[in-house]
């Protein structure tokens, strides 16, 4: 019996989705490595924040509201629903909700609190880049704030 193979072919939706998904899990997966090797997630959101930041140097003459909207599509690339981006040129805010969903908080055993910590992987990379970062949850919603130096 001969044995044909082909290569797969994925749409543009299914790579969408699974990259999604991966980079929730892969996120989520590291917080709680953080855990189970006595650190706080805080600081595993740290760390990731300061491996990417030369990542984001490209940015450095970009304006806060250019930075928040970089922030925004990362944001919603991992499934938060982004509802509002905007701001001038000393402040900009974004805010998001629903992420993770509660299905995925409970695959991990996982609180919604330790999963917000990711939002500090930000930090480094903004502060990098010349600007201040701070992040708020509030109810349903994040709320993440670059403002100038």
């Amino acid at each position: 019996m001969t044995e044909t193979t082909t290569a797969p072919t994925f749409t543009t939706e299914e790579l969408f989705d699974y990259a999604r998904r991966n980079a929730t899990g892969f996120s989520l997966a590291l917080l709680d490595y953080a855990k189970e090797h006595g650190h706080g997630p805080e600081s595993a959101a740290e760390w990731v924040g300061r491996r990417f930041a030369p990542g984001w140097d490209d940015l450095t003459d970009t304006s806060v509201s250019g930075v928040a909207r970089a922030i925004a599509l990362n944001i919603a690339s991992t499934g938060g629903e982004v509802t509002s981006v905007g701001g001038d040129d000393q402040h900009a805010e974004i805010v998001y909700s629903q992420w993770p969903s509660d299905g995925t908080l409970s695959f991990f055993n996982m609180t919604q609190e330790s999963a917000d910590a990711i939002c500090g992987a930000f930090g480094p990379i903004v502060e990098r880049i010349g600007h201040r970062f701070a992040w708020r949850r509030k109810g349903e919603r994040v709320i993440l704030t670059v403002d100038t130096a």
